[in-house]
């Protein structure tokens, strides 16, 4: 349902909303409000709850506005409100698309446009985009609009209008005169609040989430061990995998009579059991690597196969970075593997989209290489890396003898490997040992294992 003067006395902010602006931004906002108007409507649920729109919301009460034009859709599922909220803000992202709808024959203002009268090419770049609003809309109505010129030119949201013509839904067009196209495009071409995850609540157990089966019909596949790790290991190195998932490719080592551990503090059980938390797993990986540790040293290679893209933090990730540089030997070597930004960039190139093999549709990357995707009421996050941040990763925790190869296509890869030569030092060592080896689980209990971690690890840098 549409509402062309929804009382913003009735909007309710969510305390969720993963977007923020700067003042500049919001003058320009602001100025546009005053200059072309509410072209862009808000959208609630039906107790008033604001999906999206926050910044737009914020804009038209400081400039005393009393009502918005707002699309109103059934309250939805948390999980589903969060989602929609970051689909609706990916639908902002303007490109050169020929979109067109019929000439303004009326007035200017809000008019509705019949599916079969959108113009617009079916190959047009963005497609992962298209396809989730295309299926928002499938769901729940049309809730989205565009600004277009007397003369039927689509100015904004052309992602949204191509995707309503797909749906067989009506477009809800903002006519405006000839003369304000440019202004439009200079208030349409930038952008009105970035993604920022900062404030959102971290459960770090939900990154659990994060442990897909390597098994593909009976062979383990795992890039990392089959293309750089098997290769070089040699018979009497002692491995360990930090961050081992469901340790799938590291028992294939095992079998192969070399000496391999791992450790994952978010172990789970066997595929298509429950997602729940082992802990009794968790507590014998970590028995067996503070044994290891104490009797033979640190280790000869370190394993980190894909755990940069589940930390849910900076902070979390330089805890993971600085343990296994600490827990490997001087000279030793590390190998690490993880996803390039660079792909996530390259999903706005793609003109079709491929349903079959393809996780994740569409990510949201807000400054620092987060996404955030709602799990129920919490929050999952991964990140990718841009090349500078992946060179110096290899810098700092590993030291000038590094290779790294990038691979852009739909797993979008990086790999490092390199002799360690850098030493974090024991300070900062304990400290993020500390912190991993007694990270959060469900119901207020943690891992609770620092003490016995550091115990080891100080026997094994005497050894």
């Amino acid at each position: 349902m549409f509402d062309p003067e929804y009382p913003l006395e009735r909007v309710k902010g969510a305390p969720y909303n993963p977007r923020r602006i700067t003042p500049e931004s919001e003058a320009m906002l602001r100025e546009s409000l005053r200059e072309i108007g509410f072209v862009k409507p808000i959208i609630v649920t039906t107790d008033g709850v604001l999906v999206a729109g926050h910044q737009r919301t914020n804009a038209a009460r400081a400039e005393a506005r009393t009502t918005a034009p707002a699309f109103i859709i059934p309250k939805l599922e948390l999980g589903h409100e969060m989602r929609f909220n970051q689909i609706h803000n990916g639908a902002d992202v303007e490109q050169a698309i020929a979109v067109r709808v019929p000439v303004a024959r009326a007035r200017f203002g809000f008019v509705d446009v019949p599916a079969n009268l959108i113009e617009c090419p079916w190959d047009a770049p963005g497609a992962p985009r298209r396809h989730e609003i295309f299926q928002l809309v499938q769901r729940y109505g049309p809730w989205g609009s565009c600004v277009a010129t007397a003369g039927g030119e689509v100015l904004t949201s052309q992602q949204y209008a191509i995707a309503a013509k797909l749906a067989g839904k009506p477009l809800r067009v903002f006519y405006v005169p000839e003369e304000q196209r440019e202004r439009v495009l200079q208030y349409f071409g930038r952008e009105y609040g970035e993604f920022h995850y900062g404030a959102l609540p971290r459960n770090p157990w939900v990154q659990t989430l994060a442990q897909p089966s390597r098994n593909r019909n009976g062979k383990v596949l795992a890039a990392l061990y089959d293309k750089r790790v098997r290769p070089e290991l040699r018979k009497g190195e002692r491995l360990l995998d930090f961050g081992c998932g469901r340790g799938e490719a590291l028992a294939e080592l095992v079998k192969e009579g070399h000496r391999a551990l791992g450790v994952e503090f978010f172990a789970r059980g066997p595929v298509g059991s429950s997602d729940a938390i082992k802990p009794a797993l968790v507590h014998r990986l970590i028995d067996e690597l503070c044994a290891d540790l104490r009797q033979h040293g640190l280790f000869d290679v370190l394993v980190l196969d894909s755990v940069l893209n589940s930390v849910d933090s900076t902070q979390a990730e330089e805890d993971v970075l600085t343990c296994v540089n600490a827990l490997c030997r001087p000279g030793g070597r590390i190998y690490m593997l993880g996803r390039c930004a660079d792909g996530h960039l390259a999903e706005d190139t793609k003109t079709t989209f491929a349903e079959k093999g393809q996780r994740r549709k569409i990510e949201f990357l807000d400054a620092e290489g987060f996404s955030a995707m709602p799990r129920g009421e919490r929050w999952f996050f991964q990140r990718f890396h841009r090349r500078e941040e992946v060179e110096a990763i290899g810098r700092r925790f590993v030291g000038p003898d590094v290779r790294i190869t990038y691979s852009i296509g739909l797993e979008s890869q990086w790999t490092l490997r390199g002799t360690k030569a850098i030493d974090v030092g024991e300070k900062r060592a304990r400290a993020s040992l500390a912190r991993e080896f007694n990270l959060p689980w469900p119901g207020g209990q943690s891992v609770g294992r620092a003490e016995q971690i550091l115990e080891a690890f100080d026997q094994a840098r005497r050894a």
